[in-house]
Formats: C-alpha cells, sequence, structure tokens
C-alpha cells in the first residue's frame, strides 16, 4: 500500500520503533500481543489463488481507503492507512484477538457479502451496523439543528441517532461485539466544517480528553479530522464540540465484528 505522507514524515522523524501518536498509546499497543495466524481460515478456494481471513481483512478495508479518490485529488485517511500499515497491522491484530476472546462465536471471518449465519461478519460501520448493535433505527449520519458551543452526542446509547442519544449514554456492546475506531473522522457537511473537535468520553469505561481538530476541519477542503484510534469491546461513547451552528454528517471511520447471524441487513 502507498503511505501516506504524514506516514512518511512520521518514520523519518521519530526513533526507531516509535509509534504514531495517533494511534492511542495504550489501548492498541496491547493487540501486538495478538496471534495473527489465527486468520488463516481460507474464505474461497481459487486452487493455487486461496483467499483467507487475512485477506477479506485488508481488502475491506482497502475498499474503504479508496472509496473516497476523485478525479481532482486523492483523499487520505490517515489514521485507517497506519492501522493497515506492514508495521502496524492492527485491523488483523484486532480481528485475531476477538477470534482468541471465549466470549466471541468461533467461525471463519468474511465480508457481509459472505457471512452466514455460523460466520464472522466483518464490516465497515454504516448506518445499518450502528441500527444493528443499539436496536435504534437509522439510515444515515446526519446530524440536524445543531448549536454553536454544544455538545454532539455522536455515539452514544442509540448509536449514531443523534437526537436519540442521551447526554453520558454509552453505546452498550454485546459481548460478541467488537468496534473499531481508527481515529479518522470524515465530515461530510456541505461547506465548512461545523465540528472541530472529538473526545472518547467512554471506550470500555476508560475516558480520554478532547483533541481539537479546527484547522484540519476548517482549512481542509476534504473536511479529514484524524485523532485517536481505538476499540471497543464492551461500549463506547463519543462526543463532538459544535463550532458553529448548522447541519452535520459526521462519519467515524469504524469496522464491525460480530457473529453471523448479526450480519446487517440492507434495509
Amino acid at each position: 500500500m502507498t503511505k501516506t505522507t504524514l506516514e512518511e514524515v512520521y518514520e523519518a522523524t521519530l526513533p526507531s520503533g516509535f509509534r504514531s501518536t495517533f494511534l492511542e498509546a495504550d489501548r492498541l499497543r496491547r493487540l501486538n500481543n495478538a496471534n495473527t495466524s489465527l486468520l488463516g481460515d481460507i474464505v474461497e478456494d481459487y486452487g493455487s489463488n486461496q483467499l483467507t481471513e487475512n485477506d477479506i481483512i485488508a481488502n475491506h478495508a482497502e475498499r474503504v481507503l479508496t472509496s473516497f479518490l476523485t478525479p481532482e485529488r486523492t483523499i487520505e485517511f490517515p489514521g485507517l492507512a497506519l492501522c493497515l500499515s506492514d508495521e502496524n497491522n492492527l485491523l488483523e491484530k484486532w480481528a485475531a484477538r476477538y477470534k482468541s476472546d471465549n466470549d466471541t462465536p468461533s467461525g471463519t471471518i468474511k465480508d457481509p457479502a459472505r457471512a452466514g449465519t455460523d460466520d464472522i461478519v466483518f464490516s465497515f460501520a454504516t448506518p445499518e451496523v450502528w441500527e444493528q448493535v443499539s436496536g435504534t433505527a437509522q439510515s444515515d449520519y446526519k446530524q440536524t439543528g445543531l448549536t454553536a458551543g454544544s455538545t454532539l452526542n455522536l455515539v452514544g446509547n442509540a448509536g449514531m441517532d443523534e437526537a436519540a442519544n442521551t447526554d453520558g449514554s454509552s453505546l452498550s456492546l454485546d459481548p460478541d461485539e467488537y468496534l473499531f475506531f481508527t481515529g479518522d473522522f470524515l465530515d461530510l457537511s456541505e461547506g465548512k466544517s461545523v465540528v472541530t473537535a472529538t473526545q472518547l468520553t467512554d471506550v470500555d469505561g476508560k475516558s480520554f480528553g478532547p483533541i481539537d481538530s479546527v484547522l484540519s476541519g476548517r482549512l481542509s477542503g476534504a473536511h479529514i479530522m484524524t485523532t485517536q484510534g481505538t476499540y471497543a469491546t464492551a461500549s463506547v461513547d463519543i462526543d463532538a464540540k459544535v463550532y458553529e451552528a448548522g447541519d452535520a454528517e459526521i462519519v467515524p471511520l469504524a469496522f464491525y465484528l460480530g457473529p453471523g447471524t448479526k450480519n446487517p441487513a440492507l434495509v
């Protein structure tokens, strides 16, 4: 995979073995102990060219990474790129942790198009995923009628339904569900971004302070805020600061692992 400019800068200037602070220093480092050899199940057998669980994870994530290429420019997601880099390989390590967890089901990791009821589904966190996890109907990432200086309950007890989320309430995950956040937030709002800071208010009972992204959010036409990556196995609450009044469409780049019986439906 082509390295992002930011990744090349970090590799050139930081001490050997140093990990970027884009990737949360404590929690994600624990994934380095994961046994990725657990991801060797064959998903499709094409003779000499077999598709394994590792391939499914990499291909599905890279599809997200390249989904925003435009004729005018290439838009990069630094957090996701760092997670997929050979040095970090964090999505595969996270998936290996899922397979080794006694509370999660056994099975073969497959993408939503292939996953059956006896499999493990690996998916980008679409609105349908948030609906599956929260039990609250939602079809988009849109948040309307925001007030300047207020808190946007981006992810909460009702998933990404900002109007239904309760202040200070976290989204609860079943023991067989995991979420991985790359630390990238994409603002699809029209015009300038109205959100300038995010905070991991709760990740499995641990809280982190806010990370400001006013310059990348307001100056960049791409409206990409790269903050801090993490993963959740029990609860998650993500808040954002509203910089000016208006409507927003904020997408946290996240991935979901769950049993095939919870493969999100089309509608």
